[in-house]
């Protein structure tokens, strides 16, 4: 049987949700194959996803169907455990507390930021629904936000900064003492969740503003050079932008 994740779709099969492309990024490091199913937001607030889910990443393998991104995170490490995405004890906790501190800022530093592009994204019977969203998280409408784009971006490349600088200190402390090189990615030597995170982060502006500013305009090197390895990591192309499977 096929291993199906159901994904949010835009016009022209555009796919920018960041919290099916955690889902993804574990499927693709582990080298498990899978096919999509594009939703849209009306799809999805229907009832018609597997187990009536009102939310998307949602996998289905083997008859089992796993909801949340989280939750298809755990069950694909637990059964599959090649290639480790909480490769040592703590790998877990760390993620969590990643996604609720450094993901969560960037979250909210993204929305305003992609909101007017996500509104032209979707197609036309989710524009009510991206309106909503924008409506019960902010006091500004989209055309407010559209306005002050340059004012958000930079808010945005602000979050990014202190990553870049927490990168760079990760690197000097890995370094000291030792002849080898720093470890290339968030937790060490090999690729764990909590790049995942952050890939799947970064993936959902990039969609829309393209990889070069959704990385900070090359200003940024430390995050520019664990995006590459990331990307490596999970057999993608770090300069592309749009995505459409």
């Amino acid at each position: 049987m096929a291993r199906v994740l159901y994904d949010l779709v835009g016009k022209e099969g555009l796919r920018f949700s960041p919290f099916v492309w955690r889902a993804k990024a574990v499927l693709k490091y582990k080298e498990l194959p899978y096919k999509t199913v594009p939703c849209t937001f009306h799809m999805i607030r229907s009832g018609t996803l597997p187990s009536s889910s009102r939310t998307v990443p949602v996998l289905v393998e083997q008859g089992k169907i796993v909801a949340d991104s989280w939750d298809i995170a755990m069950h694909l490490e637990n059964t599959h455990p090649q290639k480790k995405i909480f490769p040592h004890q703590g790998s877990k906790e760390a993620a969590m507390l990643f996604s609720n501190s450094s993901a969560f800022r960037l979250h909210r530093a993204i929305f305003p930021l992609v909101a007017p592009y996500a509104f032209e994204a979707v197609v036309d019977e989710d524009k009510d629904v991206m309106r909503e969203k924008v409506s019960g998280r902010l006091s500004e409408s989209l055309e407010q936000l559209q306005q002050r784009e340059g004012a958000l971006y930079e808010a945005y490349r602000q979050e990014l900064a202190g990553l870049d600088r927490a990168l760079g200190q990760m690197k000097e402390t890995q370094s000291k003492g030792r002849a080898a090189l720093p470890s290339p990615f968030l937790l060490g030597e090999s690729f764990s969740y909590c790049d995942a995170l952050l890939f799947a982060t970064i993936r959902w502006p990039a969609s829309f503003i393209g990889t070069h500013k959704a990385l900070g305009e090359g200003k940024l090197p430390n995050l520019n050079e664990w995006w590459v390895k990331t990307n490596k990591a999970l057999g993608m192309d770090p300069e592309q932008g749009k995505y459409y499977e």
